[in-house]
């Protein structure tokens, strides 16, 4: 998580700086740091739904992982039940 951070204030500070050294008139750079910044925002926001995606499968498969080897448990202690009954 801290990676992202310093990666995020990097981009920041590299947009600022490239702003205040852009060959474009104020008004034309204004517009193009706004498509850009549009498009990082669509970008990040396209990122965190993915991966909040991943994660709930993630979560899912995982429960269902753990169920069927609650399942799987059950079955032997009702078998390891009955070899002990049987003895």
């Amino acid at each position: 998580m801290r990676a992202f951070t310093y990666l995020l204030t990097g981009l920041g500070a590299g947009i600022l700086i490239g702003g205040l050294f852009a060959p474009r008139a104020g008004d034309a750079s204004r517009k193009l740091l706004a498509r850009r910044a549009q498009k990082m925002k669509k970008t990040a926001t396209r990122a965190v739904t993915d991966g909040t995606r991943y994660v709930s499968r993630s979560s899912a498969k995982m429960r269902d992982q753990a169920g069927e080897l609650l399942d799987r448990g059950k079955i032997v202690y009702r078998a390891a039940g009955k070899l002990v009954h049987a003895l």
